[in-house]
């Protein structure tokens, strides 16, 4: 799974996604859901990446604490075999709740470079 696939994963929830941050004045209504990369602990060797393992935030922002939704993104990343780890702050200046899950995409590659033409603008 590349970032692409992840973002299409977490649309499902229907709540509104964005790679990083939302244009300054245009942040939607709460909940939402940021991700972006932080970094990556590839797998390499002759010359050629075998596996990308990108370190990847996924952070929910709620006006309350909402249980339900952290539920179902759980069970999506749960069900997509990705790895996390999580917390959770109240960003007092914001009035909102941030839980925010630590996570690692693995992904073939050379497989995803040969078989897919990857375009990023429409993260």
């Amino acid at each position: 799974m590349n970032l692409m696939e992840f973002k299409a994963e977490l649309e499902k929830l229907e709540i509104p996604i964005q790679y990083r941050s939302f244009s300054v004045g245009h942040a939607p209504e709460l909940p939402y859901i940021l991700f972006y990369e932080n970094d990556s602990d590839n797998v390499f060797a002759d010359n050629h990446n075998y596996y990308d393992v990108l370190n990847v935030s996924c952070e929910l922002y709620a006006d309350e604490k909402d249980i339900e939704l952290e539920t179902k993104l759980q069970k999506l990343l749960y069900d997509n075999e990705i790895e996390y780890n999580s917390t959770e702050t109240f960003i007092d200046s914001e009035n909102m709740y941030l839980k925010a899950y630590d996570i690692v995409i693995t992904f073939d590659s050379l497989a995803d470079v040969k078989e897919k033409e990857v375009d990023k603008s429409n993260l």
